[in-house]
């Protein structure tokens, strides 16, 4: 069995505790058991560290929650992780700039809601994203408003993940 911790931050947007019940679920279809953490709640690093110790173990968020911390020397907290992870992103938002710098190859990008025209632009601006699909014109409020399991944001959902359970192995 594969065990991931999913953040996010549900005080921030709103949008995500609607969200990560979702995933959670698709997570669950392929097998794989999902501890959700709430940024708000804290903790949510003594988790990572506890689960990191685990085999096959996966992080999983939303919004890029955590990319703010840092190590003693300046480089993202999250490279230093061993472990797969898949960050979803809707839209734009000031947490992106922490993408400009250089990104663990182990790091999986979804990002959700860009316009077909900006498609091109983020994939100039963001060169060190390694594994990088973008899903245009689909919002998080999409998400929020279909809770059916067969709806087409949740089969494009589903086809994240299983992409990214496959490409790490995981699968």
């Amino acid at each position: 069995m594969h065990h991931g911790i999913i953040v996010y931050d549900s005080e921030k947007y709103s949008y995500h505790k609607d969200f990560v019940l979702i995933i959670q679920s698709l997570f669950h279809q392929f097998g794989c058991q999902t501890l959700l953490k709430d940024k708000k709640q804290g903790n949510f690093l003594k988790a990572i560290r506890s689960m990191e110790e685990q085999d096959n173990f996966f992080l999983v968020t939303c919004d890029l929650t955590g990319f703010e911390l840092g190590t003693e020397t300046g480089s993202l907290y999250y490279n230093l992780l061993h472990c797969k992870m898949l960050h979803f992103l809707f839209g734009h938002h000031e947490s992106q700039r922490y993408l400009k710098n250089k990104l663990s190859m182990s790091m999986f990008f979804c990002w959700l809601g860009v316009p077909l025209e900006e498609e091109s632009a983020i994939l100039e601006n963001y060169p060190y994203m390694e594994h990088l699909h973008i899903l245009p014109n689909l919002s998080w409020q999409s998400f929020a408003k279909t809770k059916e399991p067969f709806s087409k944001e949740q089969r494009l959902l589903k086809e994240e993940i299983y992409f990214f359970l496959k490409e790490s192995f995981l699968l």
